[in-house]
């Protein structure tokens, strides 16, 4: 009866999250957890398709069920501390450890709040981010000999590599968030816009 409720439950927080037009597209995993006994306990109440994927547990005896009965004790007691640290706070927690799934690809978790019209936090959404290829991209380019950097729309720096430092002399929290143009001569300013305006303009 519990489970069949809880399914039930499910089905309609869905559609309140506003969740059934992209639930089983996005590339994320998701998991929404009610918020049960003034939250000394969390249940699951829903799971898009790709959180069902990367589950440690098999789905069949995740819905209906607290983290506690769900999970393994270890994986139960990582989860509830961190939920109960975002039901606490009010803000969203990131799980600093990662887990491995069946494919041995490595996620990040996160633990958002989710606010009723009141503002009061009704239920958690657990996120997992595939960060895979995020961690052999940054394995492979922090060994490489060349400096590789990144940069946002607006010129402004967001990855330099540790070759940076070795080339310019600079620590890199100096520069993340800053213009290109601190690093570049004036006289090159004009050419080098033009050239990323080219990049932004055409993709190539």
């Amino acid at each position: 009866m519990l489970e069949k409720n809880y399914q039930e439950k499910s089905s309609f927080g869905k559609k309140n999250l506003n969740f059934e037009n992209i639930w089983n597209t996005v590339d994320l995993g998701i998991c929404v957890l009610d918020i049960v006994n003034h939250g000394s306990e969390f249940c699951v109440v829903g799971f898009n398709a790709e959180f069902a994927k990367i589950s440690p547990v098999k789905i069949e005896y995740l819905l209906g069920k607290t983290l506690t009965e769900a999970f393994p004790l270890e994986i139960a007691c990582s989860y509830s501390r961190y939920c109960t640290e975002c039901l606490q706070s009010g803000r969203t927690v990131y799980f600093e450890q990662h887990f491995q799934s069946d494919d041995k690809d490595t996620y990040f978790l996160s633990v958002v709040p989710l606010k009723d019209y009141s503002l009061h936090i009704s239920q958690l959404l657990i996120t997992a981010t595939n960060i895979t290829r995020e961690i052999k991209f940054r394995q492979f380019i922090e060994n490489v000999t060349d400096l590789v950097y990144s940069i946002a729309p607006d010129g402004t720096f967001t990855y330099l590599s540790p070759q940076f430092t070795e080339v310019w002399g600079y620590d890199i929290p100096e520069f993340l968030g800053k213009s290109f143009a601190t690093i570049v001569h004036s006289e090159d300013l004009p050419n080098l816009n033009e050239f990323f305006h080219h990049i932004l303009d055409t993709a190539q």
